[in-house]
């Protein structure tokens, strides 16, 4: 019982996961940036285009910072009960 409270694998999997995601994001919404400065191109297809990535990257960082909530509500659940069950 205790083994599985306290094994986070597929919680820090899911974090890893969601944090790789997020990096590639933020490099995607770098390059579009990069692009727009260096080449002409349509301002409006541009923005759509930044703006699709800023809310992808939004979703990807919130989805993250869910993960690591629930791990630190976890940990926090666990000692809780430790202290509750050592006195």
């Amino acid at each position: 019982m205790r083994k599985k409270l306290t094994d986070f694998k597929s919680l820090d999997a899911d974090i890893e996961r969601q944090f790789e995601e997020t990096q590639i994001v933020a490099e995607l919404v770098k390059a579009a940036v990069k692009e727009n400065a260096v080449n002409a191109q349509s301002q409006e297809a541009y923005f759509e285009k930044y703006e699709a990535l800023t809310k992808r990257y939004e979703t990807r960082l919130r989805n993250w910072s869910v993960c690591k909530t629930s791990v630190l509500s976890a940990v926090r659940k666990i000692k809780r009960w430790r202290f509750t069950y050592e006195l």
